[in-house]
């Protein structure tokens, strides 16, 4: 019943999934593997977790006072994530795990747009007028998701899904 409950991305077969931001406060773990489908624990094994070919982490959030544990499952991030790593709390939580690889830094972009666009050139065979990509603000925070045009048709077909609004450009500052 507690699997069933569990929040989940409703799509699937993703070609980018762009996480605003991980923590230890969202989950022990940084992102839940339960709803990106990675984990940096070779004993994780999901036969219905999310397919996701990239994903890109873009920030780290203040509560995990630098803790970046959970940045290992990402393929790439960003300076500012970078910046805000506190490798002492870092390396002391992935030792005490045992699961190293958590730790580890991704291909770090200067910026949001820089990463996005590396992650979206380096998908395999994709064209990108048909790219799957989904935007969440973090693993936890699954009510709201930006969904890139070829989604909408599965979108539109999913009762438990509404669409709010029209399609947008990504915008950066």
């Amino acid at each position: 019943e507690a699997k069933g409950l569990m929040p989940r991305l409703l799509l699937d077969n993703l070609h980018l999934l762009i996480v605003q931001e991980i923590g230890k406060e969202i989950s022990g773990s940084g992102m839940d593997p339960n709803i990106t489908g990675r984990s940096a624990s070779p004993h994780f094994h999901k036969p219905d977790a999310l397919k996701t070919e990239k994903v890109v982490v873009l920030s780290l959030t203040p509560a995990s006072k630098g803790n970046a544990c959970g940045i290992g499952t990402a393929d790439i991030t960003t300076k500012r994530f970078v910046d805000s790593i506190n490798a002492d709390y870092t390396y002391v939580n992935a030792i005490t795990s045992g699961i190293l690889a958590t730790a580890r830094i991704p291909i770090t972009m200067p910026t949001d747009r820089e990463a996005i666009q590396l992650a979206l050139k380096t998908c395999y065979r994709v064209r990108h007028p048909e790219t799957r990509v989904v935007w969440i603000k973090n693993t936890r925070s699954l009510e709201k998701i930006f969904a890139s045009e070829p989604l909408l048709q599965e979108i539109r077909k999913n009762s438990q899904v509404a669409i709010l609004g029209d399609p947008q450009p990504m915008t950066f500052d």
